[in-house]
């Protein structure tokens, strides 16, 4: 059994997209009881599209906030697992490192985007901005690892890559 020696776990907290959210859900609701209530004229068919809609917008909120990611660093390397378990874990090991870097984003810069990013050619985990690990490994393959404890990350995996 492998003893883990570094694990963070990250939660989606851009607050703009649960405002969002909440806002097109209030409307939907709104739109709704007037409609069954009788305050405007509408049918049946709208009625269950802006139940539909408000249902949706209420998924997507529970999902984002019960979404989080918990990264591990042990002996074998680098574990990504997000939850709830819709994605699988990913598992990156130290002899498959080819090069890691720390990679320290200005703090006004990771406030554009909402965590959003285009890179093709990388692989991209994160919940926190711009700030963490890239790594390439072996094969060619790019990943980003966003951490908000960077220090404490650094510290750990140098350890781990020095021995290997």
């Amino acid at each position: 059994m492998t003893r883990k020696v570094f694990k963070e776990e990250q939660k989606f907290k851009y607050w703009e997209v649960y405002i969002l959210l909440v806002f097109f859900m209030g409307i939907s609701l709104t739109r709704l009881v007037s409609g069954l209530l009788g305050f405007s004229e509408m049918e049946t068919l709208p009625s269950m599209i802006y139940l539909l809609i408000l249902t949706s917008f209420g998924l997507v909120f529970w999902y984002l906030h019960k979404l989080k990611m918990i990264i591990k660093v042990d002996e074998k390397g680098l574990t990504i697992r997000y939850f709830p378990k819709f994605f699988r874990k990913r598992t990156i090991k130290w002899d498959d490192i080819q090069d890691c870097r720390f990679i320290r984003t200005p703090e006004m810069a990771e406030w554009s985007g909402w965590g959003v990013h285009f890179a093709l050619d990388e692989e991209t985990h994160s919940l926190c901005g711009r700030t963490g690990l890239h790594i390439i490994t072996k094969e060619g393959k790019k990943y980003f690892i966003g951490s908000k404890r960077i220090v404490e990350k650094k510290d750990t995996i140098k350890k781990f890559l020095s021995t290997n």
